[in-house]
This record gives structure tokens, C-alpha cells and sequence, in this order.
């Protein structure tokens, strides 16, 4: 039986490999910069027969690589949201410099990925994180949180109604369904109700719809609106908001008129009321007092004049 034997290298090469082969994962080639994928005849438990053909070929155009277990995800292997977490760590330049392009990754399984570190080019200090891996597998809590916090968004939903159901099912306190909104999930219902305006909507059915979309109640749905309403007329200066509000006032006038013709009275009333209220909000802000600033009435000393 013929007995491979290790051929011999750079020191600081083997050292590498020795420290890695020590860790949980596979070896495999790396051609031309891409890793083998044939996982089933390439992927060895022991590095000596790859090593044995890089030797052959003088690295070459070809090089070897390392995949740590716990730095991969699919859909059969058990690393579950750690191996993403760390795969993700990996793979990330800001979070893991990689000056050389030691560290690729590769595709497997389902919907797998995993990382391949090249021995020649990987830097040190992530064979440190792959052997500190086998004392506790997981590189940062913060993205795992991250991963986990997500993966129960996506399953809890955004919809109220349907936790609220859920809750009820499980016979649980109904109040856990609520959950304050993010920043960017304010921004952008905010740049919604902006759009539904902008397009002619009326504030009461902007939010009926804001209500319905992202399942929040119909009076943080006006909250909204009336933020958006702000940022409308932000920029306009008052001779272009006396405009605005003409133009709103002539169309409730026009929306009452068709009702009265078409004979739909409780649009013409609702119309009416709402042109009644609006222009009962004008005389108010056109009456209402200017602020008064009051100066100061202290009388301060002046300093006395220098001396000639």
C-alpha cells in the first residue's frame, strides 16, 4: 500500500497549513484563482494529496484552500445562522481587510455558501479567527443578533391584524403585537403619504390607505399625512401657499357642485362641510397675531471712556 508522504516547503507555508488542518473544515484546489466545486471528489479531510499537486505544478496557476466548517451555510449543514454570521464577517472587507485576496467564497449546496481561505495569501490574523473558532464558534455577536433579529421580523410580519390573530391563537397577550417602527420604516411611510398628496389624494383617504398598507392604526396612519403635509409646504413661500389653498378651496367647490348634479347628496355635504371648515381654518390663521418679540428694557451702563 503506497503511503503519501508530505513534501517539503517554506517553513512559514507549512506552519500555516499545520495550524489550519487542525481546525474543523475541508481542503480542496484552487485553479486559476477558483476554487474546485466538485465537492464530493475534490473536498479531503487532509491536505497531503492537494499539496502533493500544487508541489507538482510549482503553484502554478494553482494553489491550495482551506473551508472552515463553522465559516458556511446550506441547507444541509447544521452551522445554521452562526456559519452566516461568520461567513458574512469573513467576506466583508470593512470588517475583514484582505489585502491579497486570501479569502474567496464558494457556492454550495441548495443555497449554500462558504468560504475558502488560499494558504499563500490569507492573513494571518484570520487563521487566528478560524482557530479561535474551535474554542467558541461564532466571530460577532452583533451580526448573529442582526441575522436573528431579521429572520423573526420575516416570520412575525408587518401586518397588525395578523399578529393580533396570532397572538389570540396562541392565547397570548394581544399587546405584544405592536412594534414602534424603525427610522427607515418612518422615513418611507412618511415618503409615501408624501406621494399619495402629491398625486391629488385627500389627507383622510391618504391615510385610510397608509392604514391598510403597512397595517398600522388609522390615527398613526393621519400622523403620517400631517408630517407629510409639513414637508409639502416647507418650502413654499406664502404667496405660493395662498395659491395652494385657493386651489383646494376651488376644488371642494367644484367636487360639491358635481355631487348637487349628479344628485349625490352626501358627497355635496361632505364637500360643503369640508370647504365650510376649510375656510374657517384660513380666517383663523389670517386673524390670528403676529408674535412679539420684546427686547430687553434693561438698561446696561456704558463703560466710561478711556483715559487721554
Amino acid at each position: 500500500m503506497e503511503t503519501l508522504t508530505k513534501p517539503k516547503g517554506s517553513p512559514v507555508l507549512l506552519d500555516r497549513i499545520d495550524r489550519l488542518a487542525g481546525c474543523a473544515g475541508h481542503w480542496l484546489l484552487i485553479w486559476d484563482g477558483e476554487p474546485e466545486r466538485d465537492c464530493g471528489h475534490q473536498w479531503h479531510q487532509s491536505p497531503d494529496e492537494h499539496l502533493a499537486v500544487c508541489f507538482e505544478h510549482r503553484w502554478r496557476g494553482v494553489s491550495l484552500g482551506f473551508v472552515p466548517t463553522y465559516c458556511g451555510y446550506s441547507d444541509y449543514a447544521t452551522t445554521g445562522l452562526v456559519g452566516k454570521a461568520n461567513f458574512n464577517c469573513l467576506i466583508d472587507p470593512g470588517f475583514t481587510p484582505d489585502p491579497l485576496g486570501g479569502v474567496q467564497s464558494i457556492g454550495y449546496g441548495w443555497n449554500g455558501q462558504g468560504i475558502v481561505l488560499d494558504v499563500l495569501r490569507v492573513p494571518l490574523d484570520v487563521i487566528e479567527t478560524i482557530e479561535g473558532l474551535e474554542a467558541y464558534p461564532l466571530i460577532s455577536e452583533d451580526e448573529h443578533s442582526r441575522l436573528e433579529n431579521d429572520a423573526v421580523a420575516e416570520l412575525w410580519g408587518e401586518n397588525i391584524s395578523d399578529r393580533v390573530r396570532t397572538l389570540q391563537d396562541l392565547d397570548l397577550c394581544i399587546f405584544a403585537a405592536r412594534r414602534d417602527s424603525t427610522d427607515r420604516e418612518h422615513s418611507a411611510r412618511v415618503a409615501a403619504a408624501l406621494a399619495l398628496l402629491n398625486d391629488g389624494r385627500g389627507s383622510a383617504y391618504a391615510a385610510s390607505l397608509l392604514s391598510a398598507q403597512y397595517g398600522v392604526s388609522l390615527r398613526q396612519a393621519r400622523r403620517y399625512v400631517n408630517l407629510a403635509a409639513l414637508e409639502l409646504c416647507n418650502d413654499l413661500n406664502p404667496n405660493e401657499l395662498d395659491q395652494l389653498a385657493t386651489l383646494s378651496l376651488h376644488r371642494l367647490e367644484l367636487i360639491a357642485g358635481r355631487a348637487m348634479d349628479t344628485g349625490d347628496d352626501a358627497l355635496a355635504v361632505s364637500a360643503s362641510k369640508a370647504h365650510l371648515s376649510a375656510v374657517a381654518q384660513l380666517r383663523r390663521a389670517i386673524s390670528a397675531p403676529m408674535t412679539k418679540f420684546r427686547l430687553s428694557t434693561a438698561y446696561t451702563k456704558p463703560p466710561p471712556d478711556p483715559p487721554l
